[in-house]
């Protein structure tokens, strides 16, 4: 082989994620490079704890770095600021160390975790990192700097199918949010999925395929997306102009008119009614021609959107901790509503109103897991759309021993609390519901 040519991990600019995600690199390379890593930061740290000068120092991590081909990674992927928390009361039983989308209201939990300071107040000590997004989260993972990643519950079984094990141990958002487009393209009739695909191929025909944002793959709405443009009888890549973009990006570009259509989880995907902007035309609560395909079961109103991934081997006692938080979080919403809306507001820089609408009325809240979402995204959505390159068995993405499973049909603690479909796409949905939104928080 010619010494020039690198190799995907040689070449490699962005971090563990883009490795994960690269078809090239093997399972049996990235153990590989991820036992390099490690061995490379534990150097670094040794050297650093001998009595040399800084310039020596920076020599020899230089050499070292060279020599493994990928420096630290964890510094320079836009990470949001990193929080430590002390326990509030008797002496501190160890640190949850928890990462979490801090662009996303689908975190809600874990927002709450860290405003309230739950888990200080249980005896722990609290780390807390967000990110803006999930692939960040999970770096963050996979580089170690946390144990708990919270997560779009498809995310960490594309660590997993390169030997990063983690297990979703705590649930949280159900109905991964919506498909909207925009006020030119719903008044040209385009009001529900096949409608909107019918247009799309038309457009395809035409060589002006229609603009389409979501997030980057790797994400549940990217799979979302991809399925449902694939159920629909279209070519993703060829019939359709998708953006990967960052949460906020997402809507922003539908509202300002770059792309025609977005799919984004909860209040980026009502984003464009709050402004005005445009229309919710699919939802995975709702049913029929507004049904958005999601998990690849009959009745999507109860997918799994986000979850808490877990590392294993931790201590027992964390792990339950780490349960019963997350469980007082979700009592928390249950009986503080206001209050929710405005931690939700403040930590993702969004509106009151729109988190009634998009948190209270257009998702389902628990902290049990639903395990057969779980399964289907993976084998089957994830399968389908070429993300997943092997089965995973439910053991090997969900803590069947410790995680509290539900079934389609359950009580929600907080949110939608309707069982089966809902109506969250009409427009008698939308009259009553922002006229709500705004009369409380206005």
């Amino acid at each position: 082989m010619d010494a020039s040519v690198k190799t995907p991990v040689e070449s490699n600019k962005g971090g563990f994620w883009n490795l994960i995600m690269d078809d090239r690199v093997s399972e049996t390379d990235f153990r590989k490079l991820y036992r390099d890593y490690f061995a490379h930061r534990d150097e670094i740290e040794r050297i650093s704890k001998r009595r040399i000068s800084r310039r020596e120092f920076s020599q020899i991590a230089a050499s070292l770095a060279t020599s493994f081909g990928i420096a630290s990674t964890i510094g320079n992927m836009g990470m949001g600021v990193s929080k430590s928390y002390a326990a509030e009361k008797g002496a501190k039983k160890g640190t949850i160390r928890i990462g979490y989308i801090n662009t996303l209201d689908c975190c809600l939990f874990d927002y709450i975790l860290e405003k309230k300071g739950i888990f200080q107040s249980m005896g722990w000590d609290a780390k807390f990192i967000g990110a803006a997004g999930g692939p960040q989260v999970m770096e963050a993972f996979i580089g170690n700097e946390i144990d708990f990643a919270y997560v779009g519950s498809n995310t960490p079984g594309l660590a997993s199918q390169k030997g990063i094990a983690s297990k979703l141990l705590v649930g949280g958002m159900f109905g991964m949010g919506g498909f909207s487009v925009s006020d030119k393209l719903y008044s040209q009739g385009v009001t529900d999925l096949p409608s909107f695909f019918e247009k799309a191929k038309k457009r395809s025909a035409e060589g002006t395929p229609i603009g389409i944002s979501t997030q980057v793959p790797g994400t549940l709405t990217h799979a979302c997306a991809m399925i449902a443009a694939k159920e629909h009888g279209l070519d993703p890549d060829r019939d359709l102009d998708f953006k990967y973009l960052p949460p906020p990006e997402v809507s922003s570009s539908m509202m300002s008119g770059v792309v025609e259509s977005q799919l984004i989880c909860e209040q980026f995907g009502s984003y464009p009614e709050f402004f005005k902007k445009g229309k919710v035309i699919a939802h995975c609560l709702d049913s029929g021609a507004h049904m958005m395909p999601c998990d690849g079961l009959p009745e999507q109103t109860y997918t799994q959107c986000t979850a808490l991934a877990a590392r294993p081997g931790l201590p027992d006692e964390m792990v339950q901790a780490c349960i019963e938080g997350h469980k007082r979080a979700a009592i928390f919403m249950k009986d503080n509503p206001a209050e929710a809306i405005k931690i939700a507001a403040e930590i993702s820089g969004t509106k009151a109103p729109l988190e009634y609408v998009a948190m209270f009325n257009r998702a389902r809240w628990h902290y049990g897991i639903n395990w057969e979402s779980c399964d289907s995204v993976w084998n089957n959505t994830m399968r389908k759309i070429g993300l997943a390159k092997k089965n995973l068995k439910l053991d090997d993405l969900v803590d069947t021993k410790n995680s509290i499973e539900l079934k389609a049909g359950f009580e929600s603690m907080a949110g939608v609390n309707k069982k089966g479909p809902v109506d969250v796409t009409s427009e008698d949905f939308r009259s009553r519901i922002w006229a709500e939104a705004l009369s409380k928080f206005g």
